[in-house]
C-alpha cells in the first residue's frame, strides 16, 4: 500500500469518526521547514497533525513529535507478525504516554482504528499553530497536494504566487515583468525590484507553462497553448 493510499483511508476515517475537525493535506508553515501530511482544525482552532508512514519508523515518530501543536498522531500500516505487534504495541503504549502522540492503524486490507487517541501536547508553539491555521482558513493550499505524496505537491508562498501570475499572464498575453508586479505587487518576494528580477528569471528558466517572447530587448510572457 502507497502512503498516498493510507492518506485516502485515514481521511475517509477521518470524515466519518471525526466529523467536527476539517481536513488539510500538505501543509507547509511559512518558514517551517516540514510538511505535515494531514492538519485538522476544530471550531475551536485546535490543530491535529497527522504523519503518515507506510511502516513504523523512527522517523515518523521524530516527524510527528516535532509538530509543536495541540494534538499529533501517526499512521501506519499494521504489523502481520506476532513480534512485530508486540514491538509495535510497546512503542504505541510509549508514544501515547510519553510523547503525547496517538496512533492510527490501517490494516493491509484498508480497515482503519485508532490504537491511542493524542493527549492535547503540554508545549504548543503558539507561532506555529497560528501560521497553520492562517495557510488552511485562507483557502491558498486548495489543490496543490494529497497526503502522503511525494512529488513536491504541497503549498509554499512561490507556489501560490506562480498561481497568481499564471493567472495574470494568461488574462494579460504578452506582458511583461513590471506589468505584473505593478498589479499583483511583491508577491512574496521582499519588495518590488526583487519581484521583477526573480520573477522573470523564474518565467524564463523555471515555470514550464511560460512562453517568452522578446519585443525588441525586452521579454514578454504568454501561457503556452496546448497542443
Amino acid at each position: 500500500m502507497k502512503e498516498t493510499k493510507l492518506g485516502e483511508l485515514v481521511i475517509e476515517w477521518l470524515q466519518r469518526e471525526r466529523p467536527g475537525w476539517e481536513i488539510f493535506q500538505e501543509i507547509q508553515p511559512r518558514g517551517y521547514g516540514s510538511i505535515a501530511d494531514i492538519v485538522c482544525i476544530n471550531k475551536a482552532d485546535l490543530v491535529w497533525i497527522i504523519e503518515l508512514k507506510t511502516t513504523l519508523n523512527l522517523a515518523v515518530i521524530r516527524q510527528a513529535y516535532s509538530w509543536h501543536v495541540d494534538y499529533r498522531s501517526i499512521a501506519v500500516i499494521s504489523a502481520k507478525r506476532q513480534a512485530s505487534i508486540d514491538e509495535r504495541n510497546w512503542w504505541y503504549r510509549y508514544m501515547k504516554f510519553k510523547m503525547q502522540i496517538g496512533t492510527i492503524s490501517v490494516s493491509p486490507f484498508g480497515l482503519v482504528s485508532e490504537k491511542y487517541s493524542p493527549d492535547i501536547y503540554n508545549y504548543i508553539n503558539d507561532k506555529v499553530v497560528e501560521k497553520i491555521l492562517e495557510i488552511c482558513k485562507s483557502g491558498k493550499t486548495d489543490g496543490f497536494g494529497v497526503a502522503g505524496g511525494q512529488d513536491g505537491g504541497h503549498w509554499t508562498p512561490y507556489k501560490e504566487s506562480m498561481k497568481s501570475v499564471q493567472e495574470f499572464v494568461q488574462n494579460n498575453p504578452g506582458c511583461q515583468a513590471m506589468d505584473i508586479v505593478s498589479a499583483l505587487g511583491k508577491l512574496h518576494y521582499a519588495n518590488d525590484h526583487s519581484a521583477r528580477t526573480n520573477l522573470a528569471k523564474n518565467l524564463i528558466a523555471v515555470e514550464k507553462w511560460c512562453e517568452v517572447k522578446k519585443r525588441g530587448s525586452v521579454d514578454t510572457f504568454y501561457v503556452k497553448e496546448d497542443k
